[in-house]
């Protein structure tokens, strides 16, 4: 039918149609084909103009097209529906649809109006990513005051401890002879024999558990302070390693139950900040742990050495979930994130990254998806030094 003989209402419509700036679609729900497209459409899909109308072979992802005709059909209209579409350059694209299913050239059809919001969610996602971010440096302040806090009354606990085990010692004659003569008797609720024969590791369960909150405390007031920048100090790998796993011990024990940990000694030392390697273990680590399905999955940590060129390397290896392919080169990008809902921010990797660089050092990534990921920090060796070794608990920590 010729324009001009189109009717003056049905012609204004059409014009209506053209000039929207809202993409309208029509779309075949027996093949997701596109029967109708206005201008905005063409647009938004990079479509050839067509003489006057529009109209053309392109295809929207046809999951996507039979999921929202099954829909369709139950609901015989739709508002705002996100969707990922695809353009005729085999890109992709958040969209907002709303949709309603009626007859189009006598066959079912989708009518759908579609509106582009990739740059929209990306500005949501960044804010929130950012606010995520400023709660962490939030909570590296906070870390520092708590553990101040929590210093004091372990303070108490380490130096009154020691003090009541001596006294359990010197009044231990003057009971043994209480308890020859009369016999048995109650001590909190127990028998002298049984306290007697406790009370020792009592007092030692204490005074460790204080010692051990005392090294916590201080391990996360050394990764919350504010560091240098200075990237020439001399560094223990092993006992940069040590004092993490130190600090990531309750959720390795939750997150599996098939931990390893292998010091490779002697090693010779690196050049940079150990402040900054720690905040790189501590973060491939904790991603491992996040990564592992279930406690039944493995995750083992090493260090080791390479000769030629002198390298010394922190090895991550997990058995979760993988990373796919074409998410693998992204990893490192700032803010790319699988994990958003969930708090990821999509900074670790990428700031780990750079600090690893500016260590003259590189950080490579290999997995595959479903069996697991191995993550290597490469650090030069310090030439011509003596090899370190730390007592640590290998396997233990």
């Amino acid at each position: 039918m010729k324009k001009e003989n189109i009717p003056q209402d049905y012609a204004t419509a059409l014009q209506v149609i053209d000039i929207s700036p809202v993409a309208l679609v029509i779309i075949r729900v027996s093949d997701g084909k596109v029967m109708f497209y206005n201008p905005a459409a063409a647009e938004l899909f990079k479509l050839e103009k067509n003489g006057t109308y529009f109209s053309g072979d392109f295809f929207l992802d046809r999951q996507a097209s039979r999921q929202l005709a099954d829909k369709l059909k139950k609901v015989i209209y739709m508002e705002r529906t996100e969707l990922a579409l695809v353009k005729t350059d085999h890109t992709t694209f958040d969209a907002a649809v709303s949709s309603r299913i009626a007859k189009y050239k006598g066959e079912d059809a989708i009518f759908s109006g579609i509106v582009n919001i990739s740059e929209q969610k990306a500005a949501e996602k960044n804010r929130l990513q950012l606010i995520q971010a400023d709660k962490m440096i939030s909570l590296g302040v906070l870390v520092a005051g708590v553990a101040h806090e929590i210093n004091n009354p372990t303070n108490f606990i380490m130096l009154n401890a020691p003090i009541l085990q001596e006294a359990w010692k010197s009044i231990l004659p003057v009971l043994d002879a209480y308890y020859r003569e009369f016999g048995d008797f109650s001590v909190a609720g127990l028998s002298y024999e049984e306290m007697r024969e406790i009370a020792p590791s009592l007092f030692d369960g204490i005074i460790h558990g204080a010692e051990r909150i005392k090294n916590i405390v201080k391990g996360l007031k050394d990764y919350s302070r504010q560091d240098s920048s200075q990237l020439d100090e001399v560094v223990n790998i092993n006992e940069v390693v040590y004092n993490s796993l130190g600090l990531l011990k309750n959720m390795i024990s939750k997150s599996t139950r098939h931990f390893t940990v292998d010091y490779q000694k002697p090693l010779p030392p690196v050049r940079g900040n150990p402040q900054r390697i720690e905040q790189v273990v501590i973060n491939v680590v904790q991603n491992a742990c996040q990564a592992l399905p279930s406690p039944d999955r493995g995750l083992s940590i090493s260090t080791g050495f390479r000769l030629k060129p002198e390298t010394v390397i922190i090895t991550v290896t997990d058995g979760g979930v993988g990373i796919s392919e074409e998410n693998l080169t992204q990893v490192t990008d700032p803010f790319f994130t699988t994990k958003l809902d969930s708090g990821g921010t999509g900074l670790g990797l990428a700031i780990s990254s750079g600090i690893i660089n500016d260590m003259n050092g590189t950080l490579e990534i290999d997995s595959v998806k479903g069996k697991g990921t191995t993550v290597r920090i490469l650090l030069p060796a310090i030439k011509n030094d003596k090899q370190v070794e730390i007592p640590v608990n290998d396997g233990n920590n």
